[in-house]
């Protein structure tokens, strides 16, 4: 349906709906020329020449330098322009316009009777090639007859242009000259005007004057269509689509946490469009064109007793002082001074708060450590980000070196999987995960990678304005948002929901240990694009590298380097294989401790048993936990092993699989973790078969060091041997 505009829009309080032709556009015949149009819906551009024009003086607008030729030059012209707003139709029904040929030159000069005898008036509908108006007789014109016309342009422009030849002041001379005067009047409060258009301005969409829609509301397929907020307060609580959006002055938009907009095209926001979140779910808007105006997004913030809340700005282009003066449940001070709210400062490794003298933008990319003093939103106010945003990320300073926090810029969701995919090459690969807070969780951090993302769709999006830590390879690095990565959703941040629906997810393990007072997990994948060894992306050590004093977490099946791993994901085809993964177990003497699978996605027939090589014990932990009490504080790995299999195990298992050698680089010493037996003997050897080193290991001992410091960087072989037991590995020494 086409709704005709013929008065106030855009910058004005309200809009009446005509469909009869008026004054639409007028311009001044003045020697500084001005434009008025009769609202927001149009823009005009005054008069100005053409390459092949001089200024004549005076004042009207007086041209000098018409060709002399008996026909017109391209370049012999003066020119306006009326152009319509995104989702609005101009139609030029008519225009009139005052003007001589037989004008002094304005200097002092007599130009009469010289100017161009022939006048015509071109429009760019056709490229400027046919007449829309002509007169062969120019000489003391004055005002023109109503000149109809037959012109229009949905959300473009329409440019005349009005040429004149066979002038007889000579190309490039100041005699003979043509002025656009004033004589039509005041104009839609333009004085001296010298040209009327007259005409109408429809919209052709969807538009909501306070009450109802016309013809319909939008919705998720009305992506080809505009909308216009008119009038009143609009409230989305569903997914919808628009090709250009606009709000009027005065008007307001507000979107729910259920809700969503696409937009296409622009976005007028005339500073009256807010988007909401609840503590479980946020709202989304994405502009694929241009935002003109600012937008509020009200984020919902955890409070401090909820463990803080790592947060992004979703909007940008405020500063920290504006924002808390809006927002005074930020947690502060008595005499609110200090603030919670500030970066992760990577010197100290510690959360900045900022002061009441702060006065810094919050940037777009950059994380922050917060939290609210009611469980409720801060009111982010600025600019919609929709180009790309690079944030640089660094390995610097004592603490945390590797860590930095970042955010989603957007105020929209982001794909998880296509940010990691395009930022993997500069995470750490033992780190290649995004590390969200989760306050409820037993270690704090939930932990999301490739290998995690199909099993747990809860985490396949990053909500706005979430914050979270990222470990950086480089010393200095760089990752990206782009507006590739936005999409919607109607999901939590980083509370673990774990998806099992689908059958086809069939590798997945969760290990819990636990005791009276506490808990802590781990978790192992498997996939078609892992392996044994570290794959960047899809493995995870925990939070800083180290577990902490309660915790259970494994090594590498392969090329351990001693990491602690939050996340290990193996190929799909080792549960056939019978793999055996490294535990670590941290917990203080005197705990009664048990270890359980909490969670797990595998395939029939798939066993899983705990070993532990000290009581030579194994528990199938598919229908039993394993309890037992530490008898001295334990902190390493060695003595436990999850072992997968087809199999049912017997006790009498003395399998060197199970023992691991690695190196530890920054000791520069040689590692073996697991049983042995006595006298087992560890011989290294270089590569060319030469003897390095030998040692008599204690069989009563799950972890064994071997000095290296006197070796060279580089490759070594190192060989077990006792009565029952070989083994054969190279490491290498860095």
């Amino acid at each position: 349906m086409r709704t005709l505009i013929t008065s106030l829009f855009i910058f004005s309080l309200s809009m009446s709906i005509c469909s009869q032709s008026r004054e639409i556009a007028a311009f001044s015949g003045t020697s500084t020329p001005a434009a008025k149009t009769l609202n927001g819906t149009i823009t005009a551009t005054a008069l100005s020449r053409g390459p092949g024009l001089i200024d004549a003086g005076g004042a009207t607008f007086n041209s000098g330098g018409w060709t002399t030729d008996q026909t017109l030059d391209v370049n012999d012209y003066i020119e306006w322009s009326v152009t319509a707003a995104p989702g609005y139709e101009i139609k030029i029904t008519s225009l009139q316009i005052d003007y001589t040929t037989d004008a002094s030159n304005g200097k002092g000069a007599s130009g009469h009777g010289k100017g161009p005898k022939e006048v015509s008036i071109r429009t760019n509908a056709d490229n400027f090639t046919k007449d829309i108006y002509f007169d062969k007789n120019g000489k003391d014109s004055g005002k023109s007859p109503v000149i109809s016309t037959d012109l229009s342009a949905k959300g473009g422009i329409i440019i005349f242009r009005l040429y004149g030849y066979k002038a007889k002041g000579g190309k490039k001379s100041e005699d003979g000259t043509l002025a656009i005067e004033g004589g039509l009047g005041n104009i839609l409060q333009l004085e001296h005007t010298g040209i009327i258009l007259e005409g109408t301005v429809t919209y052709e969409g969807l538009v909501y004057n306070g009450t109802k829609w016309s013809p319909s509301a939008p919705e998720e397929n009305t992506g080809t269509k505009d909308i216009l907020i008119e009038k009143g307060m609009y409230i989305v609580t569903n997914n919808i689509k628009a090709k250009n959006f606009t709000v009027a002055p005065g008007a307001g938009l507000v979107v729910k946490n259920t809700g969503s907009i696409t937009v296409n095209g622009n976005l007028i926001t005339s500073d009256n469009v807010t988007l909401e979140s609840s503590s479980t779910q946020y709202s989304s808007l994405i502009v694929n064109g241009t935002v003109t105006g600012t937008t509020k997004y009200e984020r919902h913030i955890n409070t401090q007793k909820g463990g803080n809340d790592l947060v992004s700005a979703p909007v940008s282009d405020e500063t920290f002082d504006t924002f808390r003066t809006k927002n005074p449940n930020i947690i502060s001070n008595a005499t609110n001074t200090l603030f919670l709210f500030g970066v992760f400062n990577k010197t100290t490794g510690t959360f900045v708060n900022y002061s009441n003298t702060e006065n810094t933008p919050l940037k777009a990319g950059m994380g922050y450590r917060t939290a609210s003093s009611d469980n409720s939103a801060f009111t982010f106010t600025g600019k919609v980000n929709t180009a790309p945003v690079n944030v640089n990320i660094y390995k610097s300073g004592p603490y945390s070196k590797s860590w930095n926090l970042v955010g989603n810029p957007y105020p929209s969701y982001i794909d998880t999987e296509t940010f990691l995919k395009a930022n993997v090459s500069q995470l750490s690969p033992t780190a290649a995960a995004i590390y969200g807070f989760d306050g409820k969780s037993s270690d704090g951090w939930t932990i999301v990678n490739l290998a995690t993302l199909p099993y747990n769709q809860e985490n396949a999006r990053i909500t706005p304005g979430q914050g979270f830590f990222l470990s950086s390879k480089n010393d200095v690095g760089a990752i990206i948002f782009t507006p590739e990565m936005r999409t919607t959703g109607n999901t939590d941040d980083f509370i673990l929901g774990r998806n099992t629906s689908d059958a086809y997810k069939l590798g997945f393990v969760n290990l819990k240990i636990s005791s009276h007072t506490q808990q802590y997990r781990t978790e192992l994948y498997f996939n078609d694009a892992s392996s044994k060894g570290m794959d960047a992306g899809y493995d995870a050590s925990i939070y800083g590298g180290t577990a902490p004093a309660f915790a259970v977490y494994s090594h590498l099946v392969e090329n351990n380097e001693g990491d602690d791993m939050a996340i290990q994901s193996l190929n799909f085809e080792d549960l056939q294989n019978d793999v055996i993964v490294p535990l670590g177990v941290n917990a203080a003497s005197g705990q009664q401790i048990t270890l359980s699978i909490a969670e797990s996605i595998l395939p029939e027939g798939t066993e899983v048993y705990l070993e532990d090589n000290l009581k030579n014990t194994f528990t199938l932990l598919n229908s039993s936990d394993y309890i037992f009490t530490a008898e001295s504080n334990l902190a390493s790995t060695g003595r436990f092993y999850l072992r997968f299999s087809n199999t049912t195990l017997s006790t009498d298992n003395t399998d060197t699989d199970i023992v691991r050698i690695f190196t530890n680089n920054t000791s520069r010493t040689l590692i073996v973790k697991g049983q042995l037996q006595s006298h087992t003997l560890v011989t290294i050897y270089d590569l060319q078969g030469r003897l390095m080193s030998t040692k008599e290991l204690n069989g009563n001992s799950q972890s064994h060091e071997v000095d290296m410091s006197n070796l060279r960087t580089g490759v070594y072989i190192v060989k077990l041997k006792n009565k029952a037991q070989e083994k054969t590995q190279k490491v290498m020494l860095k």
